[in-house]
């Protein structure tokens, strides 16, 4: 897959794991939504890394994005 390819799904990701998290006051929903988003990453970053076709660089940025994103989803889960 393409560095570009791997931007889109962590982003597909991230939109997905806010459209289920908003609006939602049951612990429960959020947490298994939550438990969710974080096999996503740890398989998205696992992928990325086994990759041949991703450089060490891009592998550091998508890293990045990942984190990035999961780091905002629980800010919005705490703040909540």
């Amino acid at each position: 897959m393409t560095k570009e390819k791997y931007k889109e799904y962590i982003q597909k990701q991230y939109d997905y794991v806010l459209e289920q998290i908003s609006g939602w006051h049951e612990s429960v929903n959020v947490l298994k939504s939550l438990s969710d988003y974080i096999s996503d990453c740890i398989e998205t970053i696992e992928d990325i890394y086994n990759d041949k076709d991703i450089d060490f660089q891009s592998y550091i940025e998508l890293n990045e994005m990942v984190n990035y994103k999961f780091k905002e989803v629980c800010r919005i889960v705490k703040k909540g």
